[in-house]
């Protein structure tokens, strides 16, 4: 086999240029401190880093939706134990009314910093958290979640949660339905919820739940339910109305009643009003409940204590007194029992902080172990690399310098 000129340079070209590309890849590794410096040198272990890495950016994630978690559920927690103080408060107000010692105008203070104090109620169940939505609005975090006109108090909000989602399968809640925290309050005795009828025509009329003025009475029809309906106009087109038992539509007390708006009526035990004029075939629901809103029992005392005499009616005062501090400890109740769930929720993200921390520190340990060099190693495979690079340039220059013409 003939080799000419030619094919000896280019082979032994090539084969330094081999030699030099390897030498300059170890050269890089080394300058760099990585032994996959591109995907090329080791595509098995890169693709291992972009599984892992992959998962490292999970777990930011799911830490990220952890810390904010946090901050809403503190937020949430300094809250409830803000309205359990006013509430404690007015129970202490509640109490101190009931003195024998004071007289009407006392009470008339009384009840004036109570009605203060639902203000506030008002203002911290209307909170906003660290987000800018409201805490306690369920899911409508954008929408205030409660109303208060005068007496009556609404709740805007939903009876959702929202969550965020910490771990694969794990969404914890980091906000509550401020209904099943306020307003289902279980109740000493019986009460009341008013509606109007959705497909109402008229427009601009409101039913008002006013307070209970005989509880013996709402506790033997409870738990039936109420539908004021609204008849033709009679003659000289005076509106009148006529209360059925919801279960099986029989008339109840008031039938073809006149109907005189703003008045305040009675009905098995419970007071309340209608404002504007009702159109022909509006109905109204009144629906009794074991169940009462903090706010309605605050406003409630506070109305109670301008209106009830201690000296005249002393067993209704009394009455309204142990009722009033039942409900206000069901009411506290209700909420340490939320601020418990709060705290299991906390330690669940914090446990879960915590599990994602140490298992990052597995898989940076686990990256550096596949891409990271070996120093000890690459300087050993450069200095032979270098050594069979010089060998070969040497060589290389004695063989190109043969020639037939050397031996003539």
């Amino acid at each position: 086999m003939r080799l000419s000129s030619h094919q000896i340079n280019q082979r032994g070209a090539q084969d330094m240029q081999r030699i030099a590309q390897e030498v300059a890849r170890t050269q890089e590794q080394i300058a760099s401190g990585r032994r996959i410096v591109r995907a090329s040198d080791d595509p098995v272990g890169a693709a291992k880093i972009v599984t892992l890495r992959r998962e490292l950016a999970a777990r930011e994630t799911f830490m990220a939706n952890a810390d904010v978690i946090e901050n809403q559920l503190a937020e949430e927690e300094n809250i409830l134990s803000q309205v359990i103080e006013v509430v404690q408060r007015v129970q202490e107000l509640v109490i101190q009314s009931g003195s024998g010692a004071l007289t009407t105008s006392d009470r008339q203070f009384i009840a004036a910093e109570i009605d203060a104090r639902r203000d506030e109620l008002t203002e911290l169940m209307n909170a906003r958290g660290a987000d800018g939505k409201f805490l306690f609005a369920g899911g409508k975090g954008d929408t205030r979640p409660f109303v208060v006109d005068g007496r009556d108090v609404r709740y805007e909000g939903d009876e959702a949660q929202r969550k965020l989602q910490v771990d694969t399968g794990l969404f914890v809640p980091f906000s509550d339905s401020g209904k099943s925290l306020f307003m289902n309050i279980p109740a000493s005795e019986p009460t009341f919820q008013v509606g109007a009828h959705p497909h109402n025509e008229a427009t601009d009329v409101a039913i008002h739940a006013l307070r209970v003025v005989d509880s013996e009475a709402l506790a033997q029809f409870a738990p039936e339910d109420l539908v004021i309906e609204f008849q033709p106009l009679g003659v000289g087109g005076e509106a009148n109305y006529t209360v059925r038992r919801l279960s099986d539509n029989h008339p109840v007390g008031q039938e073809n009643t006149p109907f005189t708006p703003g008045v305040p009526f009675e009905i098995e035990g419970m007071q309340l009003s209608i404002d504007g004029r009702p159109q022909s075939g509006d109905r109204f629901l009144v629906r009794t409940t074991q169940s009462v809103s903090i706010l309605e029992t605050v406003g409630n005392v506070a109305a109670d204590l301008k209106r009830v005499d201690q000296t005249s009616t002393p067993e209704a005062f009394q009455a309204m007194i142990d009722r009033t501090i039942a409900d206000l400890n069901s009411a506290q109740n209700g909420i340490l029992q939320a601020r418990s769930e709060i705290g299991a929720r906390m330690n669940t993200v914090t446990a879960t902080k915590d599990f994602h921390a140490e298992q990052n520190l597995a898989t940076e340990a686990l990256i550096s172990t596949v891409r990271d060099l070996d120093y000890a190693e690459a300087v050993s495979r450069l200095s032979f690399q270098s050594f069979v690079l010089e060998a070969a340039q040497q060589s290389f220059v004695r063989i190109s310098r043969l020639s037939l013409f050397n031996n003539l």
